[in-house]
């Protein structure tokens, strides 16, 4: 059952808490269901894709702060605490909602940036994933530099 903020996890009703992979995975076979011929009401479908890049922008957002803050570092900066939520690279779950995303027309360029800067460094699945978004994208010449 999806949750009231669009996304969906293991239990709906009182403290519901929504998972993007759990939600990727919804939001996949209603994308696939729809394409072939199924009726899914827009609303549900659009709140899960929503929920899905609200979330990919918080990691996103993620990624660029620990960035930047690393850039200052490096650079022999101070660099001030923050409460802010820092992320050191991109995983297996951004991946995959990123492929689901780009299945539902919704493309973020600094995601796939992120992704592919580290994609040496990630899981085998996670590379396979952005295998395929990126063969999505057509972006042959990204594809093929090694």
């Amino acid at each position: 059952m999806q949750n009231s903020d669009g996304g969906w996890g293991w239990f709906s009703g009182y403290g519901e808490s929504s998972y993007p992979h759990t939600t990727a995975v919804v939001v996949h076979g209603l994308l696939v269901a729809r394409e072939n011929g199924a009726t899914i009401p827009d609303g549900v479908l659009n709140s899960g894709i929503n929920w899905l890049a609200s979330y990919e922008r918080g990691e996103v957002a993620a990624l660029q702060l620990f960035a930047e803050r690393k850039a200052l570092r490096d650079a022999g900066k101070k660099v001030k605490e923050t409460k802010k939520r820092e992320k050191s690279s991109p995983d297996t779950t951004d991946a995959f909602v990123r492929l689901v995303l780009g299945e539902a027309k919704r493309d973020s360029k600094k995601m796939i940036d992120f992704l592919y800067q580290d994609r040496v460094d990630l899981p085998i699945y996670a590379k396979s994933l952005l295998g395929l978004e990126l063969h999505r994208l057509a972006d042959q010449n990204a594809a093929t530099k090694s």
